[in-house]
């Protein structure tokens, strides 16, 4: 075993440790492969990193560099196993691949990189030999997507011995079968699951109830239930649950939530300490939206995804004046159909403190609008903004150009507005957003004038989609 191999093997066999990949960094380093090393420090320092710290932002850049150009090469005998990959902290950790592959290869795939996240698929005629496979507890996280499981077939793949390193568990798209949710509810794996992914797999009112008066759930830290036609009832019943004086994150995006979620959720006996909550694309509107902003589980609250629910002025005020929301690093009110109204309400709001990311995309946003956003006392340590699809006019971006309140603010979207040549200029020469690195436009927002200063001024930075 040559020296590369033998940090290589300590990588694998001590997956949580920064040491062993330091190493071997500098181990390719010796032998001249910079860029590879690069890509594990880098990886590594955006780890220790917050979302939105807008060092992370530029190692994710950097990031994006590397692999782009050498990502698939750097993959070596993984590249005749897996069929998608990700990498973590510099190697590999997460791959794709049928469930005969990893029948077959779980012992190579294991020496060639620290893999623990996992994605199977076509594994429904292979449960029986899946269960019975050792690799499994080299397992964090597996996934199991896009198929169909009867209580039986989950019984015996998730009762495997072999799954006792096992924290987090994904069935998004995978249809459960009759009394297949009370199956999992009852198994015993799910006292150990920290993150629960449910995505899209026909839960209804019958399966969140099953879910909700599982003791099992008491370590979870993340539950994802996006998809279920939940509705404010079921809602209720997930709220009413004691086991989930974990729970950080909470996905109801997609469901049929409306206005009376708020009030669901206000009535939580133990689900009082999230720290994200996404309900994108649901129909809680302006009454939900009120009932939300009074409810004292939004203390915590760094991450709030509130798209697509027309909550119209009187939920963004509502919302705004909540004395609750007071931590929120990322705020996403897009297509909330607020008015000048809602905005200013918005723009004076001190819930806009911490937000490092605001996203308030399809609000046909007027240069009125804008400007008191862009005067807001609030936005001091804003990083990402995203106006995209709101036709904005050369104005606006003029009023963005000329804002003092946003010196942090890195990265602009503005897709489909029409801000022209003299919006993209004034952007381009603005004095006022010393820290902007990144806008992005549509190509039809501006002309080869406008472009070309945007160009010149950020460089990679300018994205035309």
């Amino acid at each position: 075993m040559t020296h590369g191999e033998a940090i290589l093997t300590d990588v694998c066999e001590h997956p949580d440790d920064d040491l062993p990949r330091l190493a071997y960094a500098d181990w390719l380093e010796e032998q001249g492969q910079a860029e590879r090393a690069e890509l594990i420090r880098v990886q590594l320092e955006r780890a220790g990193l917050a979302e939105h710290d807008p060092r992370a932002e530029r190692l994710q850049e950097r990031e994006g560099d590397l692999l782009e150009e050498h990502g698939d090469a750097w993959l070596g005998p993984l590249r005749r196993v897996v069929k998608g990959h990700e990498y973590r902290r510099g190697f590999v950790e997460r791959v794709e691949l049928p469930a005969v592959s990893f029948l077959q290869r779980a012992d190579a795939l294991f020496r060639a990189a620290p893999v623990r996240y996992v994605c199977l698929e076509n594994f429904d005629r292979h449960l029986r030999e899946l269960a019975a496979c050792p690799g499994l507890a080299r397992l964090r996280r597996l996934e199991l997507p896009d198929d169909a499981l009867t209580a039986a077939q989950l019984r015996r793949l998730l009762s495997s011995p072999h799954l006792s390193n096992l924290t987090e568990l994904g069935l998004m798209g995978c249809e459960l079968r009759g009394a297949a949710i009370a199956a999992l509810a009852e198994l015993p794996l799910l006292g150990r699951l920290t993150h629960l992914n449910l995505n899209n797999t026909g839960l209804g009112r019958a399966g969140v109830a099953a879910l909700a008066g599982s003791p099992y759930l008491a370590s979870l830290t993340d539950l994802r239930v996006s998809g279920n036609r939940i509705d404010d009832d079921a809602l209720a019943t997930l709220a009413a649950s004691p086991h989930l004086g974990r729970l950080r994150h909470l996905d109801l995006s997609y469901n049929r939530l409306g206005r009376g979620a708020g009030r669901a959720l206000a009535g939580a006996r133990s689900m009082l300490n999230l720290t994200h909550l996404n309900l994108h694309f649901n129909e809680i509107g302006p009454t939900g939206a009120r009932a939300l902003a009074r409810w004292r589980g939004l203390a915590n609250l760094t991450y709030l995804e509130f798209a697509f629910n027309e909550i119209r002025d009187a939920g963004v005020r509502a919302l705004a004046a909540s004395l609750h929301l007071r931590r929120l690093t990322s705020l996403d009110l897009s297509h909330t159909k607020m008015t000048d109204a809602g905005a200013a309400a918005l723009a004076r709001s001190p819930i806009l403190a911490s937000v490092n990311s605001l996203s308030l995309e399809y609000n046909n946003l007027t240069e009125t609008r804008v400007r008191a956003l862009a005067a807001s006392p609030h936005l001091a340590n804003l990083t990402h903004l995203q106006l995209g699809n709101n036709e904005l006019g050369p104005a606006a971006a003029e009023a963005l150009a000329q804002s003092t309140a946003l010196p942090r603010l890195a990265r602009l979207d503005l897709q489909d507005n029409p801000i022209g040549d003299a919006g993209a200029k004034a952007l381009a020469a603005s004095s006022s957003l010393p820290s902007l690195r990144a806008v992005s436009i549509s190509r039809g927002d501006a002309g080869t004038a406008g472009r070309r200063a945007l160009k010149k001024r950020l460089g990679k930075g300018l994205r035309t989609v």
